[in-house]
Order: C-alpha cells, then sequence, then structure tokens
C-alpha cells in the first residue's frame, strides 16, 4: 500500500497556473519604456527651446516698438496714445457691461453714466432710484453677482424737492474676466446716457 505521505506528496493540485514571464516581453517592456523617456526628454527639450524663442521674440518686439516710438515726433506720439484709449474703449464690450448693471435693475432704478477703465477693471456708475429700499435692493443684487467684487455706494443724495423723493447714488465695482472684458492697460474714458 502506497502511504498517505508519499500520495500527498505525489498529488499536487494547482487551481492558479503560475505566471512565467517571457524574457521577450520583458526585454519589450523596457525597450517600450526607454522609448517613451526618451520621447519625453526630446518633448522637454523642444518645450525649453520653443519658451527660448518667444521670450526672444517679445524681446524684439519692445526692442522695434521703442525704436518706432523713439523715432516718432511728440505729436505721433500723442496721437498713438489717442488712438490707444479710443481701441481700448472701442474693445471694452459695452453692451455686456451695461447688461450687468441693467440686469438687476428694475423700472425703479434709471442708470445715468457709467465710467471703467479696462487697465483696472474698476467702474463707477451713477443713476437714480425710485427711493432707499430699491437702492438698497439694487445694491444687494450687485454684491451677490459673482462678476463683480467689492461694489460699493460711494454716495446717495435724497431729491427731497421731487414728489416721488427719489435717490440720486453713485457706487464703483470690480469687475471680473468673467464680465467678459480684456484688461488693456490704457488711460479710462467714460459712456453717458442722458436721462
Amino acid at each position: 500500500m502506497i502511504s498517505a505521505k508519499r500520495l500527498h506528496a505525489d498529488l499536487q493540485v494547482d487551481f492558479i497556473q503560475r505566471r512565467h514571464w517571457p524574457v521577450a516581453g520583458l526585454l519589450l517592456a523596457v525597450v517600450a519604456l526607454s522609448a517613451l523617456a526618451w520621447q519625453g526628454g526630446a518633448a522637454l527639450r523642444e518645450s525649453e527651446v520653443l519658451q527660448r524663442q518667444r521670450v526672444g521674440m517679445a524681446q524684439l518686439q519692445r526692442q522695434a516698438g521703442k525704436a518706432l516710438q523713439d523715432s516718432m515726433l511728440p505729436a505721433d506720439v500723442k496721437r498713438h496714445r489717442q488712438i490707444d484709449r479710443l481701441a481700448a474703449y472701442l474693445a471694452t464690450p459695452w453692451d455686456r457691461l451695461l447688461g450687468l448693471f441693467e440686469q438687476h435693475a428694475s423700472l425703479q432704478v434709471i442708470l445715468f453714466r457709467l465710467e471703467s477703465d479696462a487697465a483696472t477693471g474698476h467702474v463707477e456708475i451713477s443713476g437714480r432710484a425710485a427711493s432707499s429700499w430699491v437702492l438698497a435692493d439694487y445694491v444687494i443684487a450687485l454684491e451677490a453677482d459673482p462678476r463683480l467684487r467689492g461694489v460699493l455706494l460711494q454716495h446717495h443724495e435724497a431729491m427731497r424737492n421731487e414728489p416721488t423723493a427719489p435717490v440720486n447714488f453713485k457706487l464703483s465695482a470690480d469687475w471680473s474676466q468673467a464680465a467678459g472684458v480684456q484688461a488693456v492697460a490704457v488711460a479710462p474714458l467714460q459712456a453717458e446716457v442722458q436721462p
């Protein structure tokens, strides 16, 4: 008879196959990883070259602009500054900026004037509200708008000599890029609406 110990030693049941990594597969994996590392290094080097080229182009553009400005007459420099101011004024999306303030206004709030500085994103508006309560609601609505920061009521004055006693006001705020306004470093201009 076969002893139980010997039967147990001869009988090996293995339900999970053991993996044997083929040498060719390991070599291919190593080659693939080294090719990826080489490609990554080449991409990094090309990115650095491109960045140096961009810096060089920016320097050349500044030098060309300075040389052009140095060669211009003072009247030409003044005219170019005026053109830059006008271009920034025209580039401001007034419809979006006015819409931003008008969407919170009811029929009881009238906007008279909007002054905007595209370089800083600062805007000042003046207008008239039917009452101090209406003005307070308007300021609260502007403060809640995520496109505006630092909404500040600078001045308000009740017009007691008029029958409905409206309130004239002036407030300021800073609009963010989310309002769709591009920052341009030029002097501010004004847009005026007559009542």
